[in-house]
């Protein structure tokens, strides 16, 4: 009953803006009272808190500088658990885990793109766990890229409306520009030795051959579907086709796995 009552509040508010202005001039103002009427804690949470990095300027404020159409929501989902046991499967999975998501467009190489950033809620604290352009997964330096950007916007703009300036911090190098690939060349192969696991997102992720990857061939794999949780080894990483890639074996028993889109590993710490 309340939320019924809530909707026809709604309503009867927006009809009396039709009533007092044009219908241009009250699409902004009706969706103003929806989004008030509709948006839950954790959503405002989120919006109205600020990095250390700009303590004067929440995220509500640097997503509206710089992505067209913001829009936010809260939604309660699943998060697999590592899996310790090599079993394949995960060990465990969180049910009800709550999930902050933000949609809003953006300019990606040229191409503008909706955006979509995901926060994991827990507690009273909250971190940024997934991007997307388009519905295409991007890894972790492009997200924190992305958004470092957008709060880079959001002080500038501040700035020239404050007509001086609005104490900048210092560039950190720690995050790439997000339309910009990591500090080495398109297909340049570069030797690490890292540990993590695969991080599916929920599904399975195929393992490419170094033809494809590297040498641009055609689309081929060493095993097409790898498990949430496996261990890994990383050998090897390469930029290449808009991705970082690693070259992965596993790190309990040394298969190999071939070439991994980096948005699909999580590294330890």
């Amino acid at each position: 009953m309340k939320k019924m009552k809530t909707a026809a509040a709604i309503v009867l508010a927006v009809m009396m803006l039709m009533g007092a202005a044009g219908c241009d001039e009250v699409s902004d103002a009706a969706n103003s009272i929806v989004t008030e009427a509709t948006e839950d804690e954790m959503v405002k949470g989120v919006k109205n808190a600020s990095p250390e990095a700009y303590p004067d300027i929440t995220y509500d404020e640097a997503f509206r500088s710089f992505f067209s159409y913001p829009s936010w929501r809260h939604f309660v989902g699943t998060r697999n658990g590592p899996d310790d046991d090599g079993d394949g499967q995960p060990d465990y999975v969180e049910e009800n885990v709550d999930v902050v998501e933000f949609t809003g467009n953006c300019i990606y190489s040229d191409t503008q793109v909706k955006a979509l950033i995901q926060f994991e809620i827990d507690d009273d604290m909250f971190s940024p766990v997934f991007c997307s352009f388009n519905k295409v997964p991007q890894n972790r330096l492009m997200m924190n890229g992305l958004i470092m950007k957008a709060f880079e916007t959001a002080s500038e703009q501040k700035t020239r409306e404050n007509g001086g300036d609005n104490d900048q911090p210092e560039e950190t190098g720690e995050y790439p520009e997000p339309n910009e690939p990591p500090a080495f060349e398109e297909g340049e192969v570069v030797d690490c030795d890292i540990n993590g696991h695969i991080n599916t997102h929920g599904g399975t992720v195929p393992g490419y051959k170094t033809s494809y990857v590297v040498d641009g061939g055609k689309r081929a794999t060493v095993r097409k579907k790898l498990g949430n949780g496996w261990h890994i080894n990383a050998v090897r990483y390469c930029y290449a086709k808009d991705i970082v890639w690693y070259e992965l074996y596993d790190a309990d028993d040394g298969d190999y796995y071939g070439w991994v889109d980096s948005d699909y590993i999580d590294f330890d710490e």
